[in-house]
């Protein structure tokens, strides 16, 4: 009698389990809208007559799920300096990438930035101000940087590695290419020279020609950017299939030496940025690791399986001597920094965050999606480093 009780208990147990999950799925999604448009409402509104207008955040959206089917809904936003929206653009396609990668980037003046669709397969470049399409190109564009009246992107044949380097001319018109693969590209216009990361770590001149190539990445490096001293920060991801490969950031010198490692253990970076008034670097990503999942669930007893979870995001600030100066328990797809106070930019899971450079929170905005996000800050119309 007291094995039936035990059983008809259990039973009962897995029944409330299983029809408050069947609600959910009802209710849930709903309750979860109303919330969005709710916030969208508060905290994505437009600038109010009399407020600054100037764009100086870009935030290009993967809010469109499907990315098979049109119409084709992914979008750039405009924001200002309180993250406030002056301008949507929308009917781009894009999906998930391997990293933070420079999937839309802005010129040195602020006049004009670029966004890569890599479903889509095309480089756009916009007007900054009015959101106006200048010149666009077909391929498979990727990643890309403005320096000067020059756009260098990378564009893909399917691979994460990418396979070709482009110099592109103010109006649209391809310069140069050259055979060298990447995932991210920055440029260091004071040294006059682009660095790459993928499958390894190269750095070319300005002709797209390679000077120097260093191979201390197992799998794949995700994001890069320059110090100020030329010396250039990398992101580089952990595979669990690919032996040797793990999450750290690595400081190469100009010349491809290494300088130095930060290991960040289960925290998988998507973009690293370099401070370069005070050297620290900044690093946005996921944390992952590994969960007791139920399975069977009319089984008894029931069966647990280990299987690897997405935890949760978070964001670091380093020291140039790898000291953990900041940790902010948000992050997400990637970050810019705003040079002009040093504060932060986190493109997060369902906002954009914002933070000091001494990592004090400033201030939230919503209005965007709980998609990956790329975002890009203006520069004041002054000659840019990035």
């Amino acid at each position: 009698m007291s094995t039936t009780l035990i059983r008809l208990a259990a039973l009962l147990v897995v029944w409330t389990v299983f029809s408050s999950a069947i609600a959910w799925a009802f209710i849930g999604p709903l309750a979860l809208l109303n919330s969005q448009r709710a916030e969208a409402a508060s905290n994505g509104k437009a600038a109010a007559p009399g407020e600054s207008s100037d764009v100086r955040i870009i935030v290009l959206d993967d809010s469109d799920g499907d990315y098979k089917n049109p119409p084709f809904a992914d979008t750039v936003y405009l924001r200002n300096s309180k993250g406030e929206a002056i301008k949507t653009l929308s009917g781009f396609n894009i999906c998930q990438t391997v990293g933070g990668c420079r999937a839309v980037s802005a010129s040195d003046d602020g006049a004009s930035f670029v966004v890569c669709e890599n479903v889509a397969n095309k480089l756009s470049a916009y007007e900054t101000g009015t959101g106006k399409q200048i010149w666009s190109l077909p391929g498979g564009f990727t990643t890309a940087v403005m320096s000067g009246p020059w756009t260098y992107a990378l564009t893909s044949a399917g691979t994460i590695y990418g396979d070709n380097l482009l110099a592109i001319d103010g109006t649209g018109t391809i310069t140069n290419q050259a055979k060298v693969g990447g995932c991210d590209i920055a440029v260091d216009p004071a040294h006059r020279v682009l660095w790459l990361v993928g499958a390894d770590i190269k750095k070319c001149d300005l002709n797209l020609q390679v000077l120097t190539t260093v191979d201390p990445i197992a799998w794949c490096a995700v994001s890069v950017d320059v110090s100020a001293d030329g010396s250039i920060w990398v992101a580089e991801r952990e595979h669990p299939d690919v032996q040797g490969s793990t999450n750290r950031l690595l400081n190469i010198s100009p010349d491809g030496a290494l300088l130095q490692t930060i290991p960040l253990a289960n925290m998988t970076p998507l973009r690293v940025r370099v401070d370069r008034s005070s050297g620290r670097v900044w690093v946005t990503g996921l944390v992952l690791g590994k969960a007791l999942v139920w399975r069977h669930l009319f089984r008894w007893p029931p069966l647990w399986v280990t299987e690897g979870k997405r935890l949760g995001t978070r964001t670091h600030q380093y020291s140039v001597q790898g000291e953990l100066l900041v940790k902010i328990k948000h992050g997400g797809e990637s970050l810019d920094l705003d040079r002009s106070d040093g504060s932060v930019w986190i493109a997060g899971e369902s906002k954009l965050l914002h933070y000091s450079r001494g990592g004090k929170r400033l201030g939230t905005c919503g209005g965007v999606s709980a998609g990956d996000k790329w975002i890009t800050i203006v520069p004041q119309g002054r000659k840019s480093d990035r």
